[in-house]
């Protein structure tokens, strides 16, 4: 054993020093035959790789050092294993250390560039083609330059020939065992199997026939784990092994960031399949939370395969599709165990994968060309997978890997050289309570996230990182300084009642973030708010007779302070500002304050710099007041962790409150919605001229479809955008899209935009709040609202300079009304280029002339709109946005649906604008309003009056066509 530690240890000695030829060649003659042959075979494999590299710098002078680096990275993964089968045990050299770490990190940079260019692609690629047509490649060209950083978007623009890419994530053991110790893996599983299923039990039994069992149990010993289980189910039964596999797999709310990167990645369309192969459901239940029920498909056995275009559009997974190879731990008859000792991919499951991996288009015998496989603790163990890699898997496809425990056996030399990218997890430090796994997503998310230009960053991952910070120590069973506990006996109980009511006060306080504030129970229930206090209310039935329960009602006013406001909207809960007399009464302040409030000497300077922030109110809120909600658990623990013995313990958890408060307030800032792309939303069917490819995907999608329009110069088609507007006319509960377009502008642009007419409808109540928090004002008439509100767009109530000015005027010329949010479903944008004749100007405000009482011949054609419209119910983030494009006539039948859904548009705006009208004239709000105003609509040369319980009524029923001609109001 001296001998092979040596003969390890000046091997990577020989790496340290760039010799790897020679510690190849080292090790290759050395090794002796007690050492798995496969580790000799991945040497083999190596040796040509370093030959052929430092042949081409001999002779080219290449400069490029990734190739030498990924192969290093190989062989000490190669040593590590080999040291690891045998108990050996060095320390790693600096040399070593830095040679892994540089290919983990370009790596890291190399996927999260496939990454976003598949982000990138399925957010365009119904809408543009992508290698066909020099016109549509001229207008991709110009999008990336928008949307990319330089150097990717240049990379976009000179690898057009790639065309499409898509991403699969493939998930072994490995990533549930880096990120929750306490699930049983591998050997420890083994072990207690053994114990119980009995297994010395059952070889006492059987007698003579004792020891042949006991050579076939001892053979077993060396078969992969999953072969292991399907020899015991062989001996034992099927469903005893399986009912043990369920019995210690079930476990599903353990908190890890790194999965729900995972899940964050999916939603967004920067994954498109994930292909997991562990019977544990923690990334189930991260992927459920995130993505939402009904808004991927799960494949799990034959019966849940779908057709490709289901999902597929032009080529692009549209909707996001995850699979359990090997079955999952709660469905048991999914655990394919067959008599051959291995887990078997059902037969569609597989044709599925084959598919997918394979690149193929929807109905197309075209594929696509670049398929990348991330693999993430997973050695290749399933060998009717890797055939289908090795079959499947285009030449110009790439492989990565980020491995617990050094390199795969590649098992074909194919799959080995479609290898790109290794990141051993070994040579990355666990960090401030997050695993090895944990660090590495969350570096590789922020590398996806560099990728874009600032308009078009990404939706950030602050929620999932709150999550991370407050319950960090569920991914250890033990007590509160992550001293383990034996496992087994805790895992059952380990997440209960307690748990799930600290997960509904914290999810309370990750919606009043989202929500700037507002928070009506009834719109989100369906999130995850709803699913935790069904855990904790179901964990509790046992104990409400004796014990009651905390409702969110009392979170909401009780933690958080919230005041109910009873009006037209239904019962809103409002989060008010922090108030002096809350303060803690000590002398000294707790350290959590001290955190919060972090310089602050006196009461009033620390009142003053909580309430510069939402999310330093929250965060005051949940400490102050957590505690008083004696059920609950984790704010002791945290509190406790600040004072603890243990320094470093109190250095984590204050780098933990420091992170949460950081990202509380980016939700308050983020305004990016949470988009669900489904084909089969019912709501959509309404729209004639609706088909798949109509569909925004993505919040890139949406925002340049919205942001392209609105930014233009004026001249008509130019750089492939639609002809110029006049006109938008937009509901929208913030009208944060123009917020983000002022930014984005020129100054000629922005004196451009003063030519052109808007008018906004926003929701009274979140107009109210976001200028109740900017300026600590509650305006008392609607003037006066949206003069206040105004301000908050431009961000500045003072001009400073020319840009300044002319934001000013451009405000100026845009009629801003309010409706209740509750009346505020239909969110549109719709750019009208149109003659003058069809809009009406009066006191800066715009008239609509629907005009559907005249003959059809005579009626205006609305051709020139372009339209942008999703359903959004109340305060819920949820959308499914769509595109109402603009058509030609020469194009027939579809020119009559986008004509007619364009109409359909405009109708539903009219009633809004009325409803906004109506509030504006009167300073109130329907249903309050005490004097009798009427409304007379005029018709030609007809004129009909209306009392306002008449007006009201036809509003509700939505017979719009009552309300065709000029509205006005006569108080």
């Amino acid at each position: 054993m001296k001998n092979l530690h040596n003969l390890l240890d000046t091997a990577r000695t020989l790496v340290g020093d760039d010799k790897t030829l020679q510690a190849i060649d080292l090790l290759t003659q050395n090794l002796g035959k007690d050492i798995d042959l496969s580790h000799i075979n991945d040497l083999a494999i190596q040796r040509p790789r370093q030959v052929s590299a430092e042949r081409e710098r001999d002779i080219f002078g290449s400069k490029d050092k990734s190739e030498f680096a990924r192969i290093n990275s190989t062989v000490l993964s190669i040593i590590s294993n080999i040291a690891r089968e045998n108990d050996i045990k060095f320390n790693a050299s600096a040399a070593e250390i830095t040679n892994v770490q540089a290919a983990n990190g370009l790596a890291l940079t190399n996927l999260s560039r496939e990454l976003a260019l598949n982000y990138f692609t399925v957010s365009f690629s119904d809408r543009y083609k992508f290698s066909d047509e020099e016109v549509g490649a001229l207008v991709l060209d110009d999008i990336a330059n928008k949307v990319l950083v330089k150097d990717l978007a240049d990379y976009f623009v000179q690898e057009r020939n790639r065309d499409l890419c898509r991403n699969v994530f493939v998930i072994g053991a490995g990533a549930t065992y880096n990120n929750f110790k306490v699930y049983p893996f591998g050997e420890e599983m083994r072990h207690i199997l053994k114990e119980e299923l009995k297994v010395n039990d059952y070889l006492e039994a059987i007698g003579k026939f004792k020891d042949g069992a006991k050579k076939n149990f001892k053979a077993a010993e060396s078969l992969d784990f999953e072969k292991y289980i399907s020899f015991l189910a062989k001996t034992f039964g099927k469903d005893k092994v399986t009912e043990k596999l369920k019995e210690f797999y079930s476990v599903k709310y353990a908190p890890c960031l790194s999965y729900e990167i995972i899940a964050h990645l999916l939603k967004h369309g920067f994954i498109d399949v994930v292909i997991n192969f562990n019977f544990d459901e923690l990334l189930d239940q991260a992927i459920e939370e995130e993505v939402g029920q009904g808004n991927y498909y799960k494949i799990v056995s034959d019966g849940d395969v779908i057709s490709l275009s289901d999902i597929v559009v032009n080529g692009s997974l549209k909707i996001p599709v995850y699979i359990k190879a090997h079955g999952t731990a709660s469905n048991k008859s999914t655990l394919s165990l067959t008599q051959n000792n291995y887990f078997q991919i059902p037969k569609e499951v597989s044709n599925l994968i084959e598919q997918l991996v394979s690149g193929k288009r929807e109905n197309k015998l075209s594929r696509i060309s670049t398929v990348n496989v991330t693999c993430i603790g997973y050695s290749m163990q399933s060998e009717q997978f890797n055939s289908i890699l090795e079959e499947h898997l285009s030449p110009q496809s790439q492989i990565f890997n980020l491995n617990v425990h050094g390199e795969p056996s590649s098992r074909n030399n194919k799959i080995d050289g479609l290898r790109k990218g290794f990141v051993n997890l070994d040579y990355i430090e666990p960090q401030d309570g997050l695993s090895s796994f944990d660090v590495a997503m969350r570096r590789l998310w922020a590398h996806v996230a560099d990728c874009f230009t600032p308009s078009f960053k990404p939706r950030q991952i602050s929620r999932h990182e709150i999550i991370s910070n407050i319950f960090y120590e569920y991914n250890i069973v033990g007590d509160e300084n992550n001293q383990k506990a034996d496992a087994r006996p805790k895992l059952k109980e380990y997440f209960n009642f307690n748990y799930f009511l600290d997960r509904v006060i914290i999810e309370i306080g990750i919606l009043i973030a989202k929500n700037k504030g507002i928070l009506d129970f009834h719109e989100v229930m369906p999130e995850r708010l709803c699913n935790y206090y069904h855990l904790y209310r179901k964990r509790n039935e046992n104990r409400e007779k004796k014990e009651g329960f905390t409702t969110l009602y009392a979170i909401a006013t009780t933690v958080f302070k919230m005041i109910p406001q009873y009006d037209f909207s239904g019962n809103l809960l409002i989060f008010p500002p922090v108030k002096k007399e809350e303060l803690p009464l000590a002398t000294i302040p707790p350290k959590w304050l001290q955190i919060i409030a972090e310089g602050c000497v006196t009461k009033e300077d620390m009142l003053n710099k909580i309430n510069e922030t939402k999310g330093a109110q929250i965060l005051f809120r949940y400490f102050n007041n957590g505690r008083s909600i004696k059920e609950g658990i984790i704010i002791n623990k945290i509190i406790r962790g600040l004072t603890a013995h243990d320094a470093d313990r109190q250095r984590i958890v204050t780098i933990k409150i420091k992170s949460t408060l950081a990202k509380l307030n980016y939700l308050v800032d983020d305004f990016v919605y949470d988009i669900n792309p489904k084909f089969e939303d019912r709501k959509l069917y309404r729209f004639a001229s609706f088909t798949k490819k109509k569909i925004l995907h993505t919040n890139l999608a949406l925002n340049y479809e919205v942001l392209s329009k609105f930014i233009q110069n004026g001249q008509n088609g130019q750089n492939g955008q639609s002809s110029d507007w006049n006109v938008l006319l937009m509901v929208s509960e913030r009208g944060k899209t123009i917020k983000k377009a002022l930014k984005r502008m020129t100054l000629d642009q922005l004196r451009y935009l003063k030519k052109k007419r808007i008018i906004m409808i926003c929701a009274y109540e979140v107009a109210q709040e976001e200028v109740a928090n900017t300026f600590s004002i509650k305006p008392r008439s609607i003037n006066a609202l949206e003069s206040a509100y105004k301000n908050t767009l431009i961000g500045k109530e003072q001009a400073v300079n020319e840009e300044d000015i002319v934001m000013r005027e451009i405000m100026d010329g845009i009629k801003i009304l309010f409706i209740p949010y509750r009346e505020h479903s239909n969110h549109m944008n719709l750019f009208l280029h149109t003659d003058i004749h069809k809009i009406f100007l009066d006191d800066n405000l715009i008239r609509l002339k629907i005009d559907s009482y005249l003959p059809t011949e005579t009626k205006p054609a609305y051709v020139g709109i372009e339209s942008v419209y999703y359903y959004k119910k109340g305060i819920s983030n949820k959308i499914n946005p769509m595109t109402v494009t603009k058509t030609v006539e020469s194009e027939g039948k579809n020119h009559q649906y986008e004509e007619d859904d364009n109409r359909h548009l405009l109708k539903i705006f009219f009633k809004y604008y009325l409803i906004g009208r109506v509030f504006e004239k009167t300073s109130n709000m329907i249903g309050y309003i005490s004097d009798e105003p009427t409304f007379t609509i005029t018709k030609g040369e007809s004129v009909k009056t209306y009392d306002l319980c008449a007006f009201i009524k036809v509003l509700k029923s939505g017979n719009m066509s009552e309300l065709d001609g000029v509205f006005d109001l006569k108080p």
